[in-house]
């Protein structure tokens, strides 16, 4: 059995290694190179973001949890634990996935910044990105996987057993009209001394989240719908800097590494599908929006299971 997968971000990469693992031979083909993928420019926490109430997502946001937690005890250098801490200006009940983590609490008032009222502590982990996708992309040809940068139109151009993890990308090779570019902008800087996570989407002046990972931190961020530009924008950079900085001061003095910026793959929902065409067999695994670390490995398994199926 031999398998083409279409896309070199962490859903391609996850979903090649876990092929070539067992015992499946595969390429990749890509239209970067690894280390230019979106999936570098993640910020690279598992969190629910904007996740549907949805129980087959629920299981692969578990699962995917569990896997992401073994891999911080194996591999400290790539993912660690982390405390995250979430907050409200007014009170909101428990989300859906609260009883996924191994610690999930009300915050003390203390714990909140000036101007929220609500928010809760919950255990998660930080995947420092482009180490992360380096060692998928090592692991992945270790286990006898070859990597080929090659433009892809169509899947309607191969034939055989296909994976499409094309992210984005699916909008044209898959004819997926439903997929669309959700941008983000995220400035790294040199971590001043944080140990856990902030998120604070509500903030009203805009998606506010701080990632402490090794040497550096994520401040964030921007969600802009259909939009397709990847230049980074100087007065958006500073509106993060602004904003992180009111919910953390100490990285307003940290030291600006660069800003990094990435198209999200939206779609209403993700698709994880099977669909045998006259010539070929396609395993659909794409449209995972802000959610590709969060959902990958389970994502990955159930594409697997589909495809030997």
């Amino acid at each position: 059995m031999d398998v083409t997968v279409v896309g070199a971000g962490v859903i391609g990469l996850t979903t090649g290694v876990l092929l070539q693992e067992a015992g499946i031979s595969t390429r990749i083909l890509t239209d970067r190179p690894v280390a230019g993928t979106t999936s570098n420019a993640a910020g690279g926490i598992w969190y629910p973001y904007n996740a549907p109430d949805d129980p087959e997502v629920e299981g692969w946001m578990r699962d995917t949890l569990l896997e992401l937690t073994v891999l911080a005890d194996d591999q400290p250098d790539l993912v660690r634990r982390c405390e995250t801490r979430q907050y409200f200006y007014e009170s909101v009940a428990d989300p859906y996935w609260s009883t996924m983590p191994d610690l999930f609490r009300l915050a003390d008032p203390s714990e909140l910044p000036a101007g929220r009222t609500h928010g809760w502590v919950f255990s998660s982990v930080i995947i420092d990105t482009p180490r992360y996708i380096e060692w998928l992309r090592q692991r992945y040809e270790r286990a006898g996987g070859g990597i080929q940068q090659q433009e892809i139109s169509s899947l309607d151009d191969l034939d055989g057993l296909i994976m499409n993890c094309a992210g984005l990308g699916a909008n044209q090779i898959a004819s997926d009209p439903s997929v669309y570019p959700i941008r983000g902008q995220v400035i790294r800087i040199a971590n001043p001394g944080l140990q856990f996570a902030t998120l604070d989407d509500e903030n009203p002046a805009g998606l506010t989240y701080i990632l402490p990972r090794f040497d550096d931190c994520i401040l964030g961020g921007s969600s802009d719908v259909d939009d397709w530009n990847l230049e980074s924008d100087a007065e958006l950079t500073k509106a993060i800097l602004r904003r992180c900085s009111e919910v953390e001061p100490r990285v307003a003095g940290a030291q600006l590494l660069d800003v990094r910026v990435g198209l999200r793959p939206g779609r209403p929902s993700i698709r994880v599908e099977r669909e045998d065409r006259l010539d070929a067999t396609v395993v659909h695994n794409y449209g995972h929006a802000g959610n590709g670390f969060s959902t990958s490995w389970a994502t990955a398994r159930h594409a697997v299971r589909l495809l030997q199926a």
